[in-house]
């Protein structure tokens, strides 16, 4: 008998794993794994506060959001229980992540998921743009657009860099003497089109923008201020495929500093480049599609094929 759609249970992470494990502290600290035992103290310990603080509010929540549709109690914590039992299309890859002895078997990472190229014009500048000159992308995504944040410090610090600029506003048009002589404005623009000719992406860390930069094998600069975003510019930064800035609210000469030093270092596109092939490896929308119908052909949990606990990728 074919499993039913009550039956099923799959889901995708739009961010990076929140999963507890016991090999890294808890989501929400920015913090690397600790080495030595003081260090692993202090995870266990921050593990268990993150429980205590927010799994039982959580867990309040998810008890009555269940049984208003008449679903069992929970079999574990709400920060658990937000992740399929039967398959968990992790939306990235190993290189990533921290390293975990625990994952479980049914997580299953599969790239970039990619949109569809937008078909979004260029902008009447884009043909003017010198050839000579590293071009840097400033964004600050569509969520966080106050462009005191990350924007205007950007262009400041950028200013009379030997570089071009290319900032993406998120709808907003920047008053035209904050924008310098080397730089230049759009509401949006197509990554596909941008991406290849990128040299740096400052970015506010956006998991989709990271990733898309990323699979286009373009280092960044990431200034993450909120949400998932601190724990993104970590994991950039711990990947070797970029710079965190540890703030969201970047001065200038910060800015300018770590683009300096990310074009000067050639190991920042190395690994970029790297990490773009594993994205492109992991299949995306396909493999996706694939691990979805052996769910629903099976109704079982879709384990990994290899048995051995998993490890980051250096």
């Amino acid at each position: 008998m074919s499993p039913t759609v009550q039956q099923l249970s799959s889901n995708t992470t739009a961010a990076p794993l929140a999963l507890p494990s016991r090999d890294v502290p808890p989501i929400g600290f920015a913090l690397l794994p600790a080495r030595g035992p003081a260090g692993r103290l202090r995870d266990a310990v921050l593990r268990r506060m993150s429980q205590l603080l927010l799994g039982r509010r959580l867990d309040a929540v998810t008890a009555e959001v269940r049984a208003s549709l008449d679903l069992p109690a929970a079999r574990v914590g709400a920060l658990e229980s937000f992740y399929s039992p039967q398959l968990v299309l992790a939306h990235g890859v190993p290189e990533l992540e921290y390293p975990r002895s625990d994952l479980p078997l049914h997580v299953h990472f599969v790239g970039h998921l990619a949109p569809p190229p937008s078909g979004r014009p260029l902008p009447p500048w884009w043909s003017s743009l010198p050839d000579d000159r590293p071009l840097v992308h400033v964004t600050q995504g569509t969520y966080d657009v106050d462009p005191a944040d990350l924007l205007l410090p950007s262009l400041e610090g950028l200013a009379d860099a030997p570089v071009t600029v290319a900032a993406a506003t998120g709808g907003a048009e920047l008053p035209a003497d904050r924008v310098p002589g080397n730089a230049h404005q759009a509401g949006f623009l197509p990554y596909d089109s941008l991406l290849p000719r990128t040299s740096v992406v400052v970015t506010n860390g956006g998991w989709g923008g990271v990733l898309a930069s990323l699979a286009a094998g373009v280092p960044l600069v990431v200034a993450g201020g909120t949400l998932d975003k601190p724990e993104i510019a970590r994991r950039v930064a711990y990947s070797g495929a970029g710079l965190d800035l540890r703030t969201g609210r970047p001065k200038p000469a910060a800015v300018r500093a770590a683009v300096e030093r990310v074009l000067a270092e050639p190991s920042f596109a190395e690994r970029a480049r790297a990490v773009g092939e594993s994205l492109a490896r992991h299949g995306g929308a396909a493999t996706a599609a694939d691990l979805l119908e052996r769910l629903a052909e099976t109704g079982a949990p879709v384990r990994r094929d290899e048995e051995d606990p998993w490890t980051s990728v250096r």
